[in-house]
């Protein structure tokens, strides 16, 4: 499954709009008609025979100081169903949950400006999380490509087109695609792509 989290605790740091990937191989939530998580109140998944209460949205042994902590035999599974009921995030006295804001975005992306190039920042097999300045709308900085943006595409002129940010600008992660046979031109949120009839990489 791929989730969209607004506000993700990275090691202390948050990280808005983060997109991640869950693999859940066993029980079936990879399969067709399977959603991955079953959806109900905290605590609803407590193991009947653990027969313990809840506290803070954790299954909690009545009688003991410590959270519930399954043990479990050893399968093949990469995900199992009991270890989604506990919550492994120490609180500390500096944690307040009624705050999520961002700390430092410097140490989790890097600063372009609206002329920067795809082929300029995103090398190898994995691109990086970037951070857009306003204003982009008006660069002259061309785009090439919707959906899918050859190489030498303005990274936040095709993020503006895409609908990922707009003209006051954010942070855009962006994955490389692959060669793709051609890149069809379009006019969304105030930029106008060119279109591209030849084979190049995404």
């Amino acid at each position: 499954a791929i989730n969209l989290c607004n506000n993700m605790n990275i090691w202390g740091q948050i990280w808005p709009k983060a997109v991640y990937l869950v693999c859940n191989y066993s029980p079936k939530g990879n399969w067709w008609g399977h959603a991955p998580y079953k959806h109900g109140r905290p605590c609803s998944a407590c193991p009947p025979s653990f027969g313990g209460g809840c506290r803070e949205n954790l299954c909690y042994k009545e009688g003991s100081d410590g959270y519930y902590t399954p043990r479990e035999e050893e399968t093949n599974e990469i995900e199992r169903q009991q270890s989604q009921v506990h919550d492994t995030h120490v609180r500390t006295r500096s944690d307040d949950s009624s705050r999520n804001e961002v700390i430092s975005t410097q140490q989790m992306s890097q600063i372009v400006s609206c002329e920067v190039r795809l082929r300029d920042q995103c090398k190898g097999t994995t691109c990086n999380r970037y951070e857009c300045p306003a204003g982009c709308v008006d660069s002259k900085a061309k785009v090439i490509g919707s959906v899918h943006y050859e190489m030498q595409s303005s990274i936040c002129r095709a993020a503006i087109h895409y609908g990922i940010i707009d003209n006051d600008g954010g942070w855009v992660d962006i994955t490389r695609q692959g060669r793709k046979h051609y890149f069809i031109k379009s006019n969304r949120n105030g930029i106008q792509t060119i279109g591209k009839y030849q084979s190049a990489n995404s």
